[in-house]
């Protein structure tokens, strides 16, 4: 998905299939709500999936995916203040 992202022209269209069979074949709540010094990395790999699905939603002017997006972000990432900044970067 970043390669997708970080060229000149993002192909937001595969950003946004990427993401969601990622969300469709994940536990998310597992993840998220795992204690386990282990699950660091899929937590942030989480947050990214999310975060390049809300900016590849915002640039196609989809609301509805943007607002599914941001209201998992806000639900799993809600104490971390780079968060909000970011989704109200991209919001339209």
């Amino acid at each position: 998905m970043e390669h997708y992202i970080t060229g000149n022209n993002p192909n937001y269209p595969e950003i946004i299939a990427l993401g969601e069979f990622v969300l469709q074949n994940t536990n998310i709540n597992q993840i998220v709500d795992s204690t386990s010094n282990s699950t660091a990395e899929p937590k942030n790999n989480i947050k990214a999936i999310l975060s390049m699905l809300l900016r590849s939603y915002s640039a196609l002017r989809n609301r509805q995916g943007f607002d599914n997006t941001a209201k998992l972000l806000n639900q799993y990432f809600r104490n971390e203040p780079d968060v909000q900044r970011f989704i109200n970067r991209y919001k339209f």
